[in-house]
């Protein structure tokens, strides 16, 4: 549970040193969870000034210059379910694996290519009757990869004193 910005700066932070070139991050969520919130304070933390980070709805994916990888970030809501994400270039940018991919609105992708793809998938999503800045946070993957990786997450996350939902699961 993240309950304000600040957590949730310090949850970008954390995530951003587990990331590295080839990753697929995915992103769910109901409309104003925080995702894009997310994705900023994560990238801050890789060298990409905020304030360029934005929600890439109407272009469907953004470039940015990390310091130390290129990252695309990218937003399947105008795509929707069964869109031709081919025509984007999204693939092209995974296949390669010297991109960081971050996607938006990741239950717009094809269940057969996220198994495939073996991403790290994080879910924020509103608590039932929690304060309007609280979000839940929840933590999946599907490949052994992600395993150490999330256990260092919690870690730095209990640091923080944030509680992940699934960390290290």
């Amino acid at each position: 549970m993240v309950k304000n910005l600040s957590q949730t700066r310090a949850l970008g932070k954390c995530i951003s040193k587990l990331l590295k070139k080839g990753d697929l991050i995915l992103f769910t969520g109901d409309l104003g969870a925080g995702k894009t919130t997310l994705i900023r304070e994560t990238l801050s933390n890789l060298g990409v000034d905020k304030r360029l980070v934005t929600s890439p709805t109407f272009s469907i994916l953004h470039q940015y210059d990390g310091a130390d990888m290129p990252i695309v970030h990218g937003d399947l809501y105008r795509i929707g379910e069964g869109g031709d994400l081919v025509e984007t270039g999204l693939y092209d940018y995974i296949d390669q694996g010297t991109y960081l991919v971050m996607l938006e609105w990741a239950e717009f992708l094809e269940e057969s290519a996220r198994q495939d793809l073996a991403p790290l998938e994080i879910e924020i999503s509103f608590p039932p009757l929690g304060d309007s800045d609280e979000r839940i946070v929840e933590f999946r993957a599907n490949m052994n990869s992600w395993e150490q990786r999330l256990i260092l997450l919690k870690e730095c996350l209990e640091k923080e004193g944030i509680t992940i939902e699934g960390a290290g699961s």
